[in-house]
């Protein structure tokens, strides 16, 4: 009787772990671009990874997670993942490539992209309670995190590199970060789809001066 216990017990226990987190493998396919580098983030548990030189990625995820994948030069997109993406040795993403008009073109390496110095989140990490999930679930956070790269996207129709780095003095190399983190602030973002290009200056630049001396101030913590 014992062991019929024990082996129903194992059972059930083998069943909750199997629906639990685990490794979800996929590749991207982009038909026009590079496909290697592209951050994929785990919106629930705010884990990410980054595809390799073929697209392939391996992320830890369980059933109703969202993923985003993001790359400056693809369109955002997002998968939720149900009992088919779970149960799949592979799921496959297919991303398009923005189209854009461009004056020149620029090679830049993407290595460096990861959740945290982009701005989508903070550490250190907090993961959500069931509660907490509940008021802000994955669909929402991904719907706010479209909302801050809409934002960025039009921001960057209106400063350009030089701009941020010369005149807001803004690291070499930061200015993507720099625009995460302020369109972190929801009431800059709603600023910054007005048309007021003076007022989105002026609040731009405050947020500069806090950007700067926040980064000071973690570069005092991480060289005592």
């Amino acid at each position: 009787m014992k062991n019929i216990l024990f082996l129903f017990l194992f059972g059930i226990c083998n069943l909750a772990f199997a629906q639990g987190e685990k490794l979800v493998a996929g590749k991207i396919i982009v038909a026009d671009a590079k496909v290697s580098n592209i951050l994929v983030l785990n919106m629930t548990t705010e884990k990410e990874t980054h595809t390799d030189s073929l697209g392939h990625f391996e992320i830890l995820a369980k059933v109703d997670d969202l993923l985003i994948f993001y790359a400056p030069h693809l369109d955002k997109m997002r998968k939720l993942i149900d009992d088919e993406a779970y149960n799949s040795k592979v799921i496959t993403i297919e991303m398009t490539s923005k189209i854009e008009e461009l004056d020149e073109v620029v090679v830049v390496n993407y290595a460096h992209i990861n959740a945290y110095d982009l701005g989508i989140i903070q550490k250190p990490i907090k993961l959500l309670t069931p509660a907490e999930r509940g008021k802000y679930s994955s669909e929402k956070r991904a719907e706010e995190f479209e909302a801050k790269l809409s934002a960025i996207e039009k921001l960057e129709s209106i400063y350009d590199v030089a701009f941020l780095e010369e005149k807001l003095k803004i690291e070499k190399g930061m200015s993507k970060g720099f625009l995460f983190y302020a369109t972190d602030h929801e009431w800059f973002i709603a600023v910054a789809k007005g048309k007021n290009k003076m007022l989105t200056t002026f609040y731009l630049t405050m947020l500069a001066q806090k950007y700067n001396e926040s980064r000071k101030n973690t570069s005092i913590t991480k060289n005592p």
